[in-house]
């Protein structure tokens, strides 16, 4: 039986902490122990802490002074390494760190722990949140190997190894986390098929609005030491998937470069800088494809997941349709390029016709390029399944842009060379693959597993 604690900082979180307690509570695998740190709190709760504290005896109250000139974010991060020196000596597997304005689903747990089951190397994890906005959830932006401090759980060998958190003045304790726990061997991954709900805006406990929240963020990345052609590539992204969009990417690049004019010694050690930097650059050149041996993979709800079928009509479109067992149960939409196999295709979902297009007329080129940007902001897919060309090859760089997993599935047809398109979109496809053996010895990133017949 899975054994783990949960460690809490709570500031000033009367209104919400309730909400996380009672979600906790109704959990099917129940903490050994659960101790919540009230980091300095003015308002009432302390009251509420410890009237559950007297009802379950696996919750205790812990009251810690803050310290004068500390910032919100280290003195969150001495409050959680407070309630963990009380938890360090007892034999448990896992070490969950919860904030207090959090509501889980009740399986939550559950579900992190099967996950750890099946990746020994896992060593720590997450599922996603979503904000809670005037009775609106908001859906927030992640890295797959990232995993926010709000749900985070560690497997305790690892915990242990990077010797927790660091106090980090311009927070980012948690991204540095699973930096250090990268560096030391273990994966990081967030699954966002496990959602929570996260009961107020992130920063808007200490920040005046958005804008100053994206700009903190900013100066978390100088503290981090990111990489500045990974902080251009990072905020350029986040201007066009984030909200506030365009100027949420530039309050992050503002506050990026307001870092560097206080040339503040950064808290993190060089060895560390240099790992980050390292792996930074290595996203940036591979179009930020996460390496095989870095990646989890768990299957997951196929509800969770919107697939994009991309192919020009023709013999590309038959080679694709070959493999429609593929993504039975999915939600799929479907991009071709003629009128005529529009009833064909709508067993697959919703049909887009974008249009014929080559290099040969430039102007039909960009017509359809407009269209598939008509698509792809209005489907937002998962995923892209493509087997060519133009217009296929187009909606995969788009995709890929918007976050979406690449499958490029080259054509039976080319024996000797990978086609043009598939030459552009190998350098972006997480999974690149030919129908012959020789192929996948030419090309270092192809595989071959088959034909499609």
């Amino acid at each position: 039986m899975t054994c783990y604690v949960i460690v809490t900082p709570a500031y000033n979180e009367q209104n919400d902490i309730g909400k996380t307690i009672e979600s906790v509570i109704t959990q099917t695998v129940q903490p050994y122990l659960w101790v919540i740190v009230d980091d300095g709190s003015t308002d009432d709760t302390a009251k509420i802490i410890q009237q559950y504290a007297s009802e379950y005896r696996w919750v205790q109250y812990l009251y810690r002074k803050k310290e004068a000139g500390q910032s919100y974010y280290s003195s969150n991060v001495y409050a959680i390494m407070a309630g963990y020196a009380l938890i360090k000596t007892i034999d448990y597997d896992f070490l969950a760190v919860l904030d207090a304005d959090i509501s889980l689903p009740k399986d939550y747990y559950e579900k992190i722990f099967e996950r750890f089951s099946r990746d020994e190397k896992l060593g720590v994890a997450s599922g996603v949140y979503k904000d809670q906005i005037n009775g609106k959830l908001r859906k927030i932006l992640n890295d797959r190997r990232s995993t926010p401090k709000a749900i985070q759980v560690f497997r305790k060998k690892c915990f242990e190894q990077i010797g927790g958190y660091l106090p980090l003045k311009y927070g980012g304790e948690d991204t540095c986390s699973c930096i250090m726990a990268r560096m030391n061997g273990w994966k990081s991954w967030s699954f966002p098929e496990l959602t929570v709900v996260h009961n107020k805006p992130v920063g808007t406990g200490h920040a005046g609005n958005m804008l100053k929240i994206c700009f903190r963020h900013g100066l978390n990345e100088y503290g981090l030491a990111t990489h500045p052609l990974f902080m251009i590539a990072k905020s350029l992204r986040r201007c066009i998937k984030e909200r506030p969009f365009i100027s949420g990417g530039m309050a992050r690049m503002a506050g990026f470069l307001y870092g560097y004019c206080l040339r503040e010694k950064r808290q993190i050690p060089d060895e560390l800088i240099r790992f980050i930097r390292k792996e930074q650059m290595g996203r940036l050149l591979n179009l930020n494809r996460i390496p095989k041996e870095n990646r989890v993979t768990i299957a997951t709800n196929a509800k969770t997941i919107k697939i994009c079928l991309a192919a020009s009509s023709g013999g590309h479109l038959s080679q694709l349709l070959k493999l429609s067992d593929g993504w039975k149960g999915y939600e799929t939409a479907c991009v071709t390029t003629s009128e005529v196999v529009r009833d064909k295709l709508r067993d697959f979902g919703r049909v887009y016709i974008v249009g014929e297009c080559n290099r040969e007329h430039p102007l039909r080129v960009i017509l359809v390029l407009v269209r598939c940007i008509s698509v792809i902001l209005r489907e937002r897919p998962n995923v892209v399944i493509s087997t060519g060309a133009a217009a296929g090859c187009i909606m995969c760089f788009l995709g890929k842009l918007l976050g979406a997993k690449i499958i490029w599935v080259d054509s039976i047809t080319n024996v000797k060379l990978v086609s043009l398109s598939g030459r552009m979109v190998r350098y972006i496809a997480d999974l690149f693959l030919v129908q012959w053996p020789e192929l996948a010895e030419r090309y270092s990133n192809a595989e071959y597993i088959g034909t499609a017949v």
